[in-house]
């Protein structure tokens, strides 16, 4: 009896029919799931980086020609818009100064004493979100996109 016991037990380890279809049906849905949510981390990596390029341009621009009122501030703000396909409440231009050597910016010049010198900046701000396609399936959020410069223009 216990012979026949391990002649079937070595007979279960030769065969071996059906094995890999039974890996593969294990293992091919962990590794489409995996290559699939690499594509959509890279996909949400490159929108961040396409962010981060409109904000640097935008500070090249105010370096170039410095922006002296709010016309110049929408010019910059249209180039951005156009790059990016932002919705504009996406994107956030303004004027900060810096009192002598204050460390804390005000929002306009009247905030600084008269006598000290004062330094202008642009702060851009681009907010938006990236919505991956697995939230459809109701698996975690969209997943804020913020990139913030502020350039020195005098």
């Amino acid at each position: 009896m216990i012979r026949r016991c391990l002649e079937r037990v070595r007979g279960l380890n030769a065969a071996s029919d059906g094995t890999m279809a039974i890996e593969t049906a294990i293992v091919a849905p962990v590794m489409i799931l995996l290559a699939f949510g690499s594509f959509q981390v890279s996909s949400m990596v490159a929108r961040h980086t396409e962010l981060q390029t409109a904000a640097e341009d935008a500070a090249a621009i105010a370096l170039a020609a410095p922006p002296e009122s709010q016309t110049d501030l929408a010019r910059i703000k249209n180039i951005i818009l156009a790059s990016t396909n932002l919705e504009a409440d996406e994107v956030s231009l303004s004027f900060a100064y810096r009192c002598d050597d204050a460390e804390a910016t005000v929002t306009t010049q009247d905030e600084c004493n008269e006598e000290a010198p004062i330094w202008s900046y642009m702060q851009v701000s681009l907010d938006t979100h990236y919505v991956p396609i697995w939230t459809q399936l109701g698996v975690g959020a969209p997943v804020n996109l913020k990139v913030q410069r502020s350039v020195a223009i005098s």
